[in-house]
């Protein structure tokens, strides 16, 4: 079953009655923290842990609009974004302001990128900088388990150390870049393979 945020935005030519209270209750149960406004217009508040992590979601919630060619006020300030919503052909509520909505809802709550682990390091230096060697290729890798020790509990040697996980879909890329940057540090520092 498709969600609001999965419908394309209809574009309003006019002519037509905004929707009313009992037409809109269904749609707004289905977003996550909006408001309606005087009867008039959706109203969010989303909240962010600094000043450009609120503005990519402004640029990212721009290009939604020019996709959906449905425009909504934004506010930006240190850490949260106000975004308004309304169709202005009719001065009111139609479906696709709800739709909008839930796709501003979705880029401030992506759905979790299935990650898979490809590679365990010796150290969280090396973790850290083989990851980092991952992102500048544009994969983007995430370290996990620095504290990870063996004999600390149950863990074993060869479950100890630091992982690094990318998504799904760059594991193969991930995995051939790091067992091909692990062969040339071997061949720089002399080791026999």
């Amino acid at each position: 079953m498709f969600g609001l945020a999965d419908q394309k935005c209809v574009p309003c030519a006019g002519g037509v009655a905004p929707l009313d209270a009992a037409a809109c209750a269904p749609l707004l149960e289905q977003l996550d923290g909006w408001t309606i406004v005087d009867g008039h217009h959706l109203s969010r508040e989303f909240r962010f842990p600094d000043f450009a992590t609120a503005l990519a979601f402004v640029v990212a919630v721009g290009e939604i609009a020019e996709h959906e060619n449905h425009h909504p006020d934004l506010a930006l300030g240190w850490g949260r974004v106000r975004m308004d919503v309304w169709t202005h052909k009719i001065d009111g509520l139609t479906e696709s302001d709800f739709i909008l909505a839930a796709k501003a809802d979705r880029e401030h709550h992506p759905e979790p990128e299935p990650m898979r682990q490809v590679w365990r390091a010796p150290d969280p230096t090396m973790a850290h900088l083989m990851a980092g060697h991952l992102d500048s290729m544009g994969i983007r890798a995430v370290v996990q388990g620095e504290s990870l020790f063996a004999g600390e509990g149950s863990i074993l040697p060869q479950e100890a150390g630091p992982t690094i996980w990318v998504a799904v879909p760059d594991a193969e890329r991930a995995e051939q870049i790091l067992t091909e940057h692990q062969r040339h540090l071997k061949e720089t520092s002399g080791e026999d393979e």
